[in-house]
């Protein structure tokens, strides 16, 4: 009984994928900000190791309810943003294989990596679209995946490493400098 996408111009589909672009878009952009806030680098510490974190000071379990608590809010935020396009929600529909989904996903793009993660995200949505045909054989494709990725990178493809839109912006004024005091007869040459 969950209400569908009716006549109303902001629940049409196609301001639909407007919502769930700018959810993301919002998700994402506050997820980096919190992993950089004392709080995030509490959480990557407790990560990393449980005992030293615990010998600081920290209170593991605090931060622990706080992370479950976060996560289940953006659950429910993404919940909400799925169930109108169905109408119908039903644990039928969130079974093994779902899970199975999500967990090669982050193990995919890397347990350290925010953009990792949404790179593995889409690659695997549009990957089981175009592979429709093998939908009997996920059972051996997923978990061969996993174990490849397990054996040959365990940090995942992209590891810790983090993608940032300014880094490729900075990277061409960088470039454009060199370039320019490279060229003869230029400032950073030096006359004599």
């Amino acid at each position: 009984g969950v209400p569908s996408f009716t006549a109303d111009i902001l629940l049409q589909p196609a301001f639909s994928f407007f919502w769930t672009l700018l959810a993301v878009i919002l998700t994402i952009s506050f997820l980096k900000n919190f992993l950089s806030s004392s709080f995030g680098r509490i959480l990557m510490s407790i990560r990393e190791d449980e005992i030293a974190s615990k010998s600081m000071g920290i209170n593991i379990f605090g931060y622990k309810m706080f992370a479950f608590s976060l996560s289940a809010f953006i659950a429910g935020v993404g919940g909400a943003l799925y169930a109108p396009f169905f109408g119908y929600l039903n644990p039928v529909n969130f079974d093994f294989l779902k899970s199975v989904d999500f967990l090669i996903i982050v193990v995919l793009g890397g347990m350290g990596s925010l953009t990792g993660t949404i790179i593995a995200g889409y690659v695997l949505t549009y990957l089981k679209e175009v592979l429709g045909f093998l939908q009997d054989y996920r059972l051996v494709i997923y978990p061969l995946i996993l174990i490849l990725i397990m054996l040959f990178r365990p940090s995942g493809l992209m590891g810790k490493f983090e993608l940032s839109p300014t880094m490729f912006f900075f990277k061409k004024i960088l470039k454009k400098d060199a370039d320019d005091s490279a060229k003869p007869g230029s400032s950073g040459q030096g006359a004599s």
